[in-house]
């Protein structure tokens, strides 16, 4: 009787196996359509690759002075943002993170961002 339990389950457990798996033709289907969006993601890549446009050393150099004045920018902004919750900490009775939390402040450090060097 054990032996005969035994190979029921055994036998169950391959059902299952059996029916979670593909059939030929959902396979065959399934094979089909990665295979187009392989071409089609092929495609679009060839394009890109083929449509390199080099940038101006003009724009390059116009790019680069919006980057530094926005990042100044940033850490000015930063800077007036600290220094107005320092000015409230000193009269709040709890630590600054529960300030922060109360007023709905989002830190850079909070959201994980870094403001880039230069």
């Amino acid at each position: 009787v054990k032996k005969v339990g035994d190979n029921v389950r055994q036998t169950e457990a391959k059902l299952r196996s059996l029916n979670s798996s593909l059939t030929d033709s959902q396979a065959s289907e399934e094979v089909d359509k990665i295979v187009e969006e392989n071409r089609q993601l092929a495609d679009r890549l060839s394009k890109l690759e083929n449509n390199q446009e080099v940038i101006s050393a003009e724009d390059k150099a116009k790019i680069s002075v919006m980057h530094s004045t926005t990042v100044t920018l940033w850490k000015k902004r930063k800077r007036m943002a600290t220094e107005v919750l320092d000015s409230v900490l000193e009269s709040w009775p709890k630590s600054k993170q529960s300030l922060i939390e109360e007023v709905g402040v989002d830190t850079d450090e909070s959201v994980g961002v870094k403001i880039p060097t230069s």
